[in-house]
């Protein structure tokens, strides 16, 4: 499921849905200061999983750029999937239909 929205961390809240990320571990993990900003995003059931960081001074006209390519990239591989999926069901359905022919 690609994501579907993105946030500025505010510094005190933990994930949602990932309660190990404490606003101390996040801090510490990605050494966030004033310099950093930490990037979440969050898809359609509001999980919060990816995060990314940037520097304090990167526009939100970046940001949402690399958002939109992040979500493109997902749904590009959701969609190859897919396609696999199809096909593997092609090829199991011909397979069952050659064996119920006796070929």
């Amino acid at each position: 499921m690609a994501y579907q929205s993105w946030r500025v961390w505010d510094g005190t809240s933990a994930l949602s849905g990932v309660p190990q990320a404490t606003p101390e571990a996040l801090t510490k993990a990605y050494s966030l200061d004033s310099t950093k900003q930490l990037i979440i995003y969050k898809d359609a059931d509001g999980n919060e999983g990816n995060v990314r960081v940037y520097a304090s001074t990167v526009s939100t006209e970046t940001i949402q750029a690399d958002f939109d390519a992040e979500v493109a990239r997902q749904e590009a591989a959701e969609e190859t999937a897919n396609q696999l999926k199809i096909e593997d069901r092609v090829a199991a359905l011909e397979t069952a239909q050659i064996a119920a022919l006796g070929v």
